[in-house]
């Protein structure tokens, strides 16, 4: 006799669905939460990063936010936003922004150059006194003039000024070299010394003349220092390493060159007339001397911790620039008629002329609001 009874078949057929329903049903669940998790961290990830550029937006309003506070956690939405700075390069200040959000992080870093201080804004800046002698002599500034002291003149000469203000703070007509032998004292010589090695040092070695000496060392044009950035005259003592510069023909064309010197750099300009658009600028230890007859003519930024003499004998002379000068200017004129004319040491990025790079004042000047680099890390 033949049964037909097909129910456990059935029954057994409807199990193997029921169960791939099942494992199919717990498939998408599964891959239904997987999903939904990667859309929250995706979502928490993305609104981390915004937080963070809500980090930077706020920095960009105001950069000096962290000079006093460093580093600052703000709450941005539901995001912690911490803000670092890094100064260790003076010229430079590096942020770090860090947004969490849900243990998820984004990274983002930034550089913000520092801005030049003020005192680059001056025609003539000194922390001591500015001096006129001499007979048949006339002295014109034109810009700012900024003395920590005071200006005078004796009889017979004659000088005019567009915007001099006395009695200014040092911080406001004078530049300070920063603790670079990390002593805790700064603007000292050696930190002068140790500052200049460094700066030499950020340079390719074919844009640099580095000569350590405590003997006088004479400059006259060359085409041998084409497309030189700095000439470094180094001596082992404080006053040593002087430097005579006789530049008795033009310099190259669209040139900024930088003689640096740890004694007192002695410019000699007899009919001097500068190339166009070059620019010669001075940075010494010691002081600074121009003797100056004839026609005479000067661009470039001069700086010097010590004092400042200049010396018109018979003679047209013109310097366009800036003259920073620590300590008293004095001017000494015969028949002579003396021309300072502003004009800015800054390149078209708004950079300091070489050598001059981290040389702050005792005031932060601040920092670019315009970011030079950005990245995520």
């Amino acid at each position: 006799m033949k049964l037909n009874n097909n129910k456990g078949v059935a029954l057994i057929l409807s199990y193997i669905v029921l169960s791939s329903l099942i494992t199919l049903a717990a498939g998408f669940a599964l891959s239904s939460v997987g999903e939904l998790n990667n859309a929250r961290r995706f979502r928490d990830s993305t609104i981390a990063f915004w937080a963070a550029e809500g980090g930077v937006n706020e920095f960009i309003k105001n950069t000096a936010m962290l000079n006093s506070t460093n580093p600052q956690t703000i709450t941005i939405g539901n995001s912690s936003v911490t803000l670092n700075k890094d100064d260790s390069d003076t010229t430079t200040r590096v942020i770090t922004v860090t947004a969490t959000l849900n243990n998820y992080q984004r990274n983002l870093q930034l550089e913000f150059p520092a801005l030049a201080p003020p005192i680059y804004d001056n025609t003539i800046s000194s922390g001591g006194n500015m001096t006129l002698t001499g007979f048949i002599a006339r002295t014109d500034v034109h810009g700012k003039t900024r003395l920590t002291g005071t200006f005078s003149k004796s009889s017979g000469t004659t000088a005019n000024f567009d915007d001099k203000l006395e009695g200014q703070s040092s911080s406001a007509t004078t530049l300070k070299y920063p603790d670079s032998n990390n002593n805790g004292t700064s603007d000292e010589f050696a930190d002068f010394v140790e500052f200049n090695r460094d700066i030499v040092s950020t340079y390719p070695p074919s844009q640099v003349v580095y000569v350590q000496s405590s003997s006088t060392q004479t400059i006259v044009p060359s085409t041998g220092y084409a497309g030189k950035k700095i000439i470094y005259v180094e001596g082992t003592t404080a006053g040593s390493g002087d430097v005579n510069i006789v530049f008795d023909a033009s310099w190259q064309e669209n040139q900024n060159l930088t003689v640096i010197s740890t004694g007192k750099i002695t410019y000699v300009q007899p009919l001097q007339s500068p190339a166009w658009n070059s620019k010669l600028n001075t940075v010494s230890w010691e002081g600074y001397s121009e003797p100056s007859f004839l026609v005479s003519a000067h661009s470039g930024a001069t700086y010097t911790h010590g004092t400042t003499n200049i010396t018109e004998v018979i003679d047209y002379s013109t310097s366009n620039g800036i003259l920073v000068s620590n300590g008293n200017i004095a001017l000494v004129e015969a028949l002579a008629f003396k021309t300072f004319n502003y004009g800015s040491s800054l390149d078209e990025n708004g950079q300091v002329p070489p050598g001059f790079e981290g040389l702050i004042t005792t005031l932060s000047s601040g920092y670019s609001s315009t970011p030079s680099s950005w990245k995520e890390i």
